[in-house]
């Protein structure tokens, strides 16, 4: 499943991905209490990086 999605054109992924995320903003907007910590599971789920204080460290010195 993975390669298939990996071998889409970028267009095709961004199609795919955008109901979702409205969906996750409108959850989070509409009900704080399941929305947010659906987005923190996400978050973990996909990009435990993000939730590391040396990840955070390392990208706010970098800068504009």
């Amino acid at each position: 499943m993975k390669e298939k999605l990996s071998n889409l054109p970028l267009a095709t992924k961004a199609l795919l991905a955008t109901p979702a995320a409205v969906l996750l903003v409108l959850l989070i907007l509409t009900t704080p209490a399941i929305g947010v910590p659906l987005a923190v599971i996400l978050l973990l789920v996909f990009r435990p990086k993000l939730l590391s204080p040396r990840w955070w460290r390392e990208f706010l010195r970098q800068g504009p």
